[in-house]
């Protein structure tokens, strides 16, 4: 959606506001949970994700870059091509290793059979979605040919080291 030369400011505004983020969200999610409620805490975030569903609706443009740029001609096809299937993938594989790093060891033996039952489903799920997304999804969340290029490969890694940085500081 960018031109490349681009690409290394947008990724510059999205660091600082994940950072301005993270730096106000604690605060003022404790805040707003000792004032209001946690509750309300996330019904204060419905509106905001009205209008950014809405400008993404509107501005984001409405053309398939394969079929040289013609406009969509129905939702149907429009929805189509969104990809639920590597959505669904994507969620399921996360959660798979997450739970397991989360139970492990205090609520659940690392040897537990569950622990080892998500651990190798989530290596399922992973293969699974990496299967979608290169043979069958239409449009791809994730398109595995960016892999192939080197720039993109090693900003990857530096965005993963940062954000495993910043999480290791809490």
């Amino acid at each position: 959606m960018l031109p490349l030369r681009d690409v290394a400011a947008w990724q510059g505004y999205i660091n600082v506001i994940a950072v301005v983020g993270r730096s106000v969200g604690g605060p003022l999610g404790g805040f707003l949970a000792d004032t209001i409620g946690w509750r309300w805490s996330f019904l204060v975030q419905c509106p905001v994700i009205s209008v950014a569903v809405i400008l993404c609706w509107a501005v984001l443009p409405n053309r398939n870059p394969r079929d040289d740029n013609k406009p969509e001609s129905s939702t149907s096809s429009k929805l189509r091509r969104i990809d639920f299937l590597g959505g669904v993938l994507v969620i399921l594989s996360i959660l798979s290793f997450m739970i397991p790093l989360e139970i492990g060891g205090q609520k659940i033996a690392w040897t537990h059979p569950l622990i080892i039952a998500m651990v190798i489903g989530g290596a399922l799920l992973s293969s699974a979605f990496f299967i979608v997304e290169t043979k069958w999804a239409q449009d791809p969340i994730l398109s595995m040919g960016i892999f192939t290029q080197p720039g993109v490969t090693i900003t990857f890694a530096f965005t993963a080291f940062q954000m495993a940085a910043q999480t290791g500081v809490r």
